[in-house]
């Protein structure tokens, strides 16, 4: 028997197509953050049925401003948060929220339905992008993190003013594109594609005219430079200018 030579050579290996197991990644993370979201609209689906309560009344039911409709919003986007309700100048601006629930009025006057239906739809949204934000950040550890965080902010009773009462859709909306800013923040921070930047400072200036307290987020940005990135403060500090601009 002929003995084989050893040359020393090594067969290359094709790596299997990795393409296939990262979509099939995704679509995994989009059924968790599915569910999580379904979750959340479930919980608060019962809300649908119930009327105008709290302080709705200043900013929708007994406003002059938000009663006119969509007309209103130019108005709308030039004065205080309540005004309409009463004439002094309370300085508080947020005219996203306001200009929904004239448009809502005009669709449908007198009709707490469509709120109470927007704030849900928001609230779950909200959990869903809030689910594949932390997928993406934690993406090296266990998917327990993000399931549990998720879940935990959905089922979580400290919600239940902010999802029942129309008038707080200020909130959902801020921490709905205050995540946005962060989740975009991340990804440029990873691939450097400036439109990922533009889009974190777009979803920032949406956020702000939410609710004001959306500014405290340019304090949180370096920590997540830092924590996630490991970036020197200079490069830090080039993001966050760009979305105080």
């Amino acid at each position: 028997m002929k003995k084989q030579k050893n040359t020393g050579e090594t067969k290359s290996v094709t790596p299997p197509n990795t393409k296939v197991t990262t979509v099939a990644d995704k679509k995994t993370l989009r059924i968790i953050a599915l569910c999580c979201a379904m979750l959340a609209f479930l919980l608060y689906a019962n809300t649908l049925g119930h009327e105008y309560t709290v302080d709705d009344g200043t900013v929708i039911e007994n406003n002059k401003i938000t009663k006119k409709g969509i007309s209103a919003i130019p108005e709308i986007f030039s004065t205080s948060y309540r005004k309409g309700f009463w004439d002094r100048n309370e300085g508080l601006y947020r005219p996203l929220s306001v200009a929904m629930f004239a448009i809502e009025w005009e669709l449908a006057p007198k009709n707490p339905w469509p709120g109470h239906l927007m704030n849900v739809i928001l609230f779950a949204l909200t959990v869903y992008l809030l689910f594949m934000s932390l997928a993406s950040i934690f993406k090296e550890y266990s998917l327990f993190v993000p399931i549990f965080a998720a879940v935990l902010f959905a089922i979580h009773p400290i919600h239940t003013e902010v999802v029942a009462n129309i008038k707080s859709r200020d909130e959902i909306l801020c921490l709905l594109f205050v995540i946005l800013t962060l989740k975009w923040l991340h990804d440029y921070l990873q691939n450097k594609n400036i439109a990922l930047l533009i889009l974190s400072a777009i979803a920032f200036f949406i956020a702000y005219l939410s609710k004001e307290s959306a500014i405290t987020i340019v304090g949180v940005i370096p920590f997540l430079s830092g924590f996630f990135q490991n970036h020197h403060y200079h490069k830090i500090l080039k993001p966050r200018h760009c979305i105080l601009v």
